[in-house]
């Protein structure tokens, strides 16, 4: 179920690296960023989803 959340949440489709430290180290980027988004999310106070919120970021980025 781990794997399931993280296709679903992290929207890793495919690992870099092929050595075990490689893909330790994009599980936890993309975990860090996760959280940051949740984090900015109720800092910001925004009302809608984090995929609006990432939308947003993207386009003000």
């Amino acid at each position: 179920t781990f794997f399931k959340w993280m296709k679903q949440h992290l929207k890793i489709k495919s690992f870099f690296g092929k050595s075990e430290n490689a893909v330790y180290n994009q599980i936890w980027i993309a975990l860090i960023t996760y959280c940051l988004e949740v984090l900015l999310q109720f800092r910001v106070s925004h009302d809608g989803s984090l995929l609006g919120l990432k939308r947003t970021l993207e386009t003000c980025l």
